[in-house]
């Protein structure tokens, strides 16, 4: 009670200053003293769901960024312009530097005349001396097709892709071409190596680019059958 001429000051309890929404959790000010600091409840009970939703949404976009990487490094890779550069600079990467013996001349008219024979297994004209007919029927034997186009609707005689040998003339191969055809070129080096009568190797199998290529295509799971590379029939020379 106020004593006469001094003014009454109303006093609230140290609960009255805090609503009920809040919540006092004592820190330690000193080794004997507790002193109470105010947090709010809704920060309390909101912030862990918040970060649960920061990470899952970090997550997410991870993935999401992760796939399309993934896919454009597939098609940039792998597309058929892109295999057909690979396949081109694979074989007709400078050859003449390996000083080779026998060609076939700059032309299909040109390679009969020259006695070079039409080794579908290298889809292309080889200088007689380095043909190897049995890996060649091996070859035959898969019965692989080609194509004009990639949907495989115009399907290439044997004929029409030996006229075009040396022209740079595209054509499509199944997946399954690719796999016989770099078996035989390893089986080729490998008897080679071992001198049993395989005669010299044609040019672009001394091609570092070339084993790398067929690496690649190997590596590349996709049905033997699917038509995702372009090929050039060629004019080799060993």
């Amino acid at each position: 009670m106020a004593m006469d001429g001094e003014p009454e000051f109303s006093r609230k309890s140290e609960h009255d200053s805090f609503s009920a929404s809040d919540t006092l959790l004592p820190t330690k000010a000193s080794s004997d003293d507790i002193s109470y600091r105010d947090i709010g409840t809704h920060g309390f009970r909101h912030e862990p769901r918040q970060r649960l939703i920061t990470i899952l949404i970090t997550v997410i976009i991870t993935l999401v960024l992760t796939t399309l990487l993934r896919q454009v490094y597939h098609i940039t890779t792998f597309s058929p312009s892109r295999i057909a550069t690979n396949i081109h600079a694979a074989f007709y990467s400078d050859a003449a530097r390996l000083n080779p013996r026998y060609h076939c001349g700059n032309s299909s008219t040109e390679a009969i005349s020259l006695g070079c024979i039409f080794d579908l297994s290298v889809v292309g004209y080889i200088p007689a001396p380095c043909f190897n007919p049995a890996l060649n029927q091996r070859f035959l034997d898969f019965g692989w097709k080609f194509y004009e186009d990639q949907n495989g609707t115009i399907e290439v005689s044997v004929e029409r892709l030996a006229a075009s040998a040396g022209t740079l003339e595209p054509f499509w191969a199944p997946h399954g071409y690719h796999i016989t055809h770099c078996a035989l070129a390893w089986e080729r080096m490998h008897l080679a190596m071992k001198e049993e009568g395989t005669g010299p190797l044609t040019s672009h199998l001394l091609e570092l680019e070339h084993t790398k290529h067929c690496g690649m295509m190997i590596e590349l799971r996709d049905d033997l059958y699917s038509l995702n590379s372009q090929i050039t029939p060629l004019l080799n020379t060993c």
